[in-house]
């Protein structure tokens, strides 16, 4: 090979090696969602951080719901939120998978507008609050986060869970699913339910709903209030100060 025809080889290795590198630089720089994020909006009910970034056309294949956005029409009453990160396997990192993590929280109940007004009626009323036993439980969701080669994003839940953390919830398995409710759940914090029962505004969350159904919403959130306050007297002992 005569030198000219060397040098243009050269140069075309090269070009596609700053090329490369210029591409995995951008990457690298680019401004992922991170989990922290996320579960802030969640316990803020702020979707703002979902609107920043760009994600995937992708829904998820189990249950066929977009999750990267907040859900709209229900929240979910918790305390103990917790957020870990967990080891990601080499092989998902090559497909561009960035980060595996565990959401854990106590779960005390949901309050969705989408309720039938027959289920209200009967899960809220004071008698039958007054002889359910009912119990608080701890959740656990995993969620992957991956970075397509476009440049976007997509979470993707971990298989064979009870998805509490987005919407319709099991309630709602056989139903023909509104995808544009769908998403991250708002996570109102116990000891500020407790505090104010207010704290979930009914008007604002039910937006578009009759006004008889937001009055028995409110109904019912007050009754569930009033059910909380008897059931868990010592709230005030295990709530952080700024929270009393």
């Amino acid at each position: 090979m005569n030198y000219p025809k060397q040098l243009a080889v050269i140069l075309f290795l090269l070009i596609c090696y700053h090329q490369i590198i210029g591409s995995n630089s951008a990457f690298a720089d680019l401004a992922k969602p991170i989990p922290q994020e996320l579960m802030d909006a969640q316990t803020k009910c702020d979707p703002a951080v979902f609107n920043k970034y760009p994600w995937a056309s992708t829904i998820d294949p189990k249950n066929q719901l977009p999750i990267h956005q907040l859900a709209k029409d229900r929240v979910i009453i918790v305390n103990n939120v917790r957020l870990k990160n967990l080891p990601l396997d080499s092989k998902l990192e090559q497909e561009g998978y960035y980060n595996l993590y565990e959401l854990t929280y106590r779960y005390f109940d949901d309050f969705s507008c989408d309720r039938s007004e027959e289920n209200l009626k009967k899960f809220y009323s004071n008698s039958k609050l007054a002889r359910e036993d009912i119990e608080d439980r701890f959740e656990e969701d995993d969620f992957y986060m991956q970075a397509t080669k476009d440049n976007k994003f997509l979470i993707e839940l971990a298989v064979d869970q009870v998805y509490n953390s987005i919407y319709p919830n099991f309630m709602k398995k056989n139903i023909n699913l509104d995808r544009n409710k769908s998403g991250f759940i708002c996570m109102i914090q116990f000891e500020d339910f407790i505090k104010d029962q207010n704290v979930i505004n009914i008007d604002r969350l039910c937006e578009g709903q009759s006004q008889s159904k937001k009055d028995l919403l409110k109904w019912a959130l007050g009754n569930l209030h009033a059910f909380y306050k008897t059931k868990y007297p010592e709230w005030k002992k295990t709530a952080k100060p700024d929270r009393k």
